[in-house]
């Protein structure tokens, strides 16, 4: 009876992880031995096979973790000298949608991260799509702005891939708040929109009427009577010089540009009395839509949008 008992007792400690008493290490098939390397033929596995009353509860296969916070090594180590992952997931469910390799940190740092010398530093495929980047709850439209920005000893990194709560994309061109759309999008309007005309007896109504001349840039408001919306990266325009004296050149910038910062570039340019020319333009307006546009010469101004930027 003694024997049986024994036996018993040396098959019900098989399943634990052994605690390291002596430098040698765990044969092929034997308990893992803590603080010591297990060498062997066949991998060692962790099967959880219980059913917990809460599906995203604690009943993990194999747990990682650092509980000293000075301690500076890694939770879950994977190394391989062969062509297999060092650290693969997988969910064999298919139903499933969680993740089968998943990181969180609960400070400034990834939650998951990859390195590699020469090949890539991450690498995702999918059926669906290949990656998915989502804006969390309550992100505003846009790219960050200084409140949202971290401290001085941890800026914006170069790099970054920023999703707004439009879904928008943003990628930062250098360390700080230095972010670019990249999903920018040309909205072709079905038929040109008539913006702006000078001539008194023409529509639309709405606007300084006058012929330009040299002087103070004139405001316009190339949304009043347009589909154009606001905060446009910038709008397409078909600009049109008529009733021109002499020679003069027009200038359309920024609205919210002083005149003394105007550009040096000219929009169109004429060389006669009495001409109707018209030259297609790019313009990036203010928040409102308002463009300036100021005149070397004197002539009407007739101003088409043809579409926007977003």
């Amino acid at each position: 009876m003694l024997g049986l008992a024994g036996a018993g007792a040396a098959a019900g400690t098989a399943a634990l992880l052994a605690t390291a008493g002596s430098t040698a290490s765990a044969a092929d098939g034997d308990n893992a031995v803590i603080g010591q390397n297990n060498e062997g033929e066949s991998a060692t596995e962790f099967t959880n096979t219980t059913t917990p009353a809460d599906p995203g509860g604690d009943a993990n296969a194999l747990k990682g973790t650092i509980g000293e916070a000075e301690n500076g090594s890694d939770a879950i180590v994977g190394s391989t000298a062969g062509d297999g992952h060092a650290v693969a997931g997988v969910a064999t469910k298919p139903e499933s949608t969680t993740a089968a390799t998943w990181g969180s940190h609960a400070g400034a740092g990834a939650g998951v991260s990859g390195e590699s010398i020469n090949g890539y530093g991450g690498e995702f495929l999918g059926g669906r799509a290949p990656a998915r980047l989502a804006p969390t709850d309550g992100v505003a439209d846009g790219p960050p702005v200084e409140d949202d920005s971290t401290d001085d000893s941890n800026p914006r990194k170069v790099g970054e891939l920023y999703v707004d709560g439009s879904g928008n994309l943003w990628f930062n061109t250098a360390e700080g708040l230095n972010f670019t759309r990249l999903n920018n999008q040309t909205v072709l309007f079905d038929d040109p929109q008539r913006a702006y005309d000078s001539r008194p007896a023409e529509l639309p109504a709405s606007g300084e009427k006058g012929p330009l001349t040299e002087g103070p840039a004139r405001l316009v408001d190339l949304s009043a009577e347009t589909d154009l919306p606001p905060d446009v990266g910038g709008v397409l325009v078909n600009l049109t010089v008529t009733n021109t004296v002499g020679e003069g050149a027009l200038q359309l910038f920024n609205g919210d540009t002083a005149d003394e910062d105007a550009p040096l570039a000219s929009s169109i340019n004429w060389i006669a009395d009495n001409v109707s020319i018209a030259n297609a333009i790019t313009v990036r307006p203010n928040a409102a839509g308002e463009v300036n546009v100021k005149c070397v010469g004197t002539t009407d101004v007739v101003i088409d949008v043809l579409g926007y930027v977003i």
